[in-house]
């Protein structure tokens, strides 16, 4: 039996086989047309659909429902769908074999296979289907065309992320790929995360092309630019952009590497939120940043949105190639992406926005000329489950991440760090903080105790269980700093994104 396809074209009256052959303007079209309204509704029925099928032709979904006492014939609503028990990593990816997860049984359905980074433990495989990539080509061809305009600029795009196994990079190769192929001019270069290939592509190619696009995790791009910087690579030469993942940075942050390769005011430097389970969920446009440029410039406002100072990565998504829900801060997502997953807790922490509301928080002025798509947003905060536990608090990632992106800091450190909590002599708990330097910078007392003192003056101010710590325990609570030369092991392999909690 062939699965069924649950996917966005029969909504804007086309089929796969007609975007094969370059017809989605009625895709783009609906993007910017559409009200939000529009893709919530359609966006829940097909969700309520992938849930029924699954149910039924899903054997380890069927089983958990029935061990949860869940009946799949009681769900007709929005508010039956809330009902339905909240799939985990735990309680069902670890619990069932891969088989079992598939349509029925079927693992021939699948096109595809990478495998998670393992960032949070062991690597997990992650089949994907046909439906699954075509989507996945429908989002890049909107990603270019809205951020880059490459159907009209001859383009080089140098594509940094890993390329073996793991799902980034052929992720983000086969819908370029396919994006070139549909009339954009783009030109694909895949060093994968090869610095040296990387900045001989810029060198000898990008001469040859009206914009170069750098594709990557964000701090591995700052390292980039920054060694071709100590080459003297004239960066700003090329009219490069920037598109990144898998890792949040702040606007300051944005700013600070900007400079190092433009002049131009208007954004260069993009993020797209993703994982191994769903491929893209949603990106940044130049609304979503202005409204993150909004609360960081208005931490009172940030603070009456997201109760906390932290300025959360702020991404327009589609609820029909992505339904997310937030329940008690927690987003849940429900896709049909290789394996079918409904309502399924990532890890990540976050809330929704609706678009129309956003939007009222900017000017007239500053609504002009930015992205026009009808679209939500969802803020991710971080992962639950990138914490460690110091004195009773939660030390998240992002808290220390965001202490880092400190505009002093930025010339001697990546940006990568690793953290973890270690018993001393005395057996008291100390929060150690791990942090990569540049390969021109040598470690320095100076410089530790600078950064000592800076992160633990932001965690006082942004973290309401550290600062109750530090006023009840009659111990210095402040992290101990290690500099690391960089890429130097242990801490620090060269490779995929850094895995942020030493356990």
């Amino acid at each position: 039996m062939k699965s069924k396809h649950f996917d966005i074209f029969s909504h804007v009256g086309i089929t796969p086989k007609k975007i094969h052959h370059n017809e989605i303007r009625s895709v783009i079209h609906a993007f910017e047309k559409k009200n939000e309204q529009y893709w919530q509704k359609e966006g829940f029925k097909k969700a309520l659909r992938i849930f029924h099928a699954a149910s039924k032709r899903i054997p380890a979904y069927a089983d958990f429902l029935k061990k949860n006492k869940f009946d799949p014939h009681s769900v007709m609503t929005l508010k039956d769908f809330e009902r339905i028990p909240i799939l985990t990593k735990h309680n069902y990816i670890e619990q069932y074999p891969l088989i079992d997860r598939m349509w029925e049984r079927r693992s021939d359905l699948s096109s595809m296979v990478a495998s998670s980074s393992g960032t949070t433990g062991e690597a997990i495989f992650w089949p994907r289907g046909h439906s699954q990539e075509t989507e996945a080509t429908i989002f890049h061809e909107l990603i270019y065309r809205e951020l880059f305009s490459t159907e009209k600029k001859s383009t080089l795009v140098i594509i940094g992320f890993p390329m073996g196994v793991y799902v980034s990079g052929l992720a983000t190769v086969l819908p370029s790929w396919a994006v070139s192929a549909s009339g954009h001019r783009l030109t694909l270069v895949s060093p994968g995360m090869n610095k040296v290939e990387i900045i001989r592509s810029m060198e000898e190619m990008s001469k040859l092309y009206e914009q170069t696009i750098l594709i990557g995790h964000p701090f591995f791009l700052k390292d980039v630019l920054e060694t071709a910087l100590q080459k003297n690579t004239k960066l700003q030469s090329y009219n490069l952009r920037l598109l990144c993942c898998s890792e949040a940075f702040s606007e300051e942050w944005r700013s600070y590497v900007s400079k190092i390769f433009t002049k131009e005011k208007t954004p260069s430097i993009f993020s797209t939120y993703g994982s191994s389970e769903f491929l893209l969920i949603g990106t940044e446009t130049t609304f979503s940043i202005a409204i993150k440029n909004l609360f960081e410039k208005n931490t009172r406002q940030c603070m009456d949105m997201f109760s906390t100072e932290i300025v959360p990565a702020i991404f327009q998504y589609n609820p029909l190639i992505r339904y997310i829900e937030e329940d008690q801060g927690n987003l849940l997502f429900t896709a049909n992406s290789g394996i079918p997953l409904v309502r399924y807790a990532l890890g990540d922490r976050g809330s929704l926005l609706k678009y129309e509301e956003t939007k009222n928080l900017l000017s007239s002025r500053e609504l002009k000329n930015l992205s026009k798509w009808k679209l939500p947003l969802v803020a991710l905060k971080g992962r639950s489950d990138y914490a460690v536990i110091f004195y009773g608090a939660n030390i998240y990632i992002e808290h220390i991440r965001s202490a880092l992106e400190h505009k002093e800091f930025f010339p001697s450190i990546t940006g990568k760090f690793r953290m973890g909590v270690f018993p001393n002599k005395q057996m008291d708990p100390v929060l150690q903080i791990n942090i990569e330097l540049h390969d021109h910078i040598k470690p320095s007392l100076q410089l530790a105790e600078k950064i000592r003192e800076h992160v633990s003056k932001h965690l006082l101010q942004i973290n309401i269980e550290y600062s109750s710590s530090v006023q009840h325990v009659e111990k210095d609570l402040k992290p101990q700093i290690y500099l690391h030369t960089y890429q130097s092991q242990p801490y620090f392999t060269p490779g995929l994104k850094p895995n942020y909690i030493i356990k």
